[in-house]
């Protein structure tokens, strides 16, 4: 299964990304290993996640959590 998560940076950014190991991809962002976002705003919050049997494209994830959050 994946799990899309949402993380909050340390300059009030936040950042979506999916995965199919959440805490190694966690620890990758902590380590300043994840995504180039992330790398320089540590260090970074887990505020949401979601697991889902298959991924949809990202673009559609963040326009319903906008839509929530909003």
């Amino acid at each position: 299964s994946w799990t899309v998560y949402i993380l909050e940076c340390a300059d009030g950014s936040y950042y979506t990304g999916s995965t199919t190991d959440l805490e190694r991809r966690l620890a990758q962002h902590q380590c300043g290993e994840g995504a180039n976002h992330t790398k320089n705003r540590l260090p970074v919050k887990l505020i949401y996640y979601e697991k889902f049997d298959i991924i949809f494209p990202m673009n559609t994830f963040c326009i319903c959590v906008i839509s929530v959050i909003a």
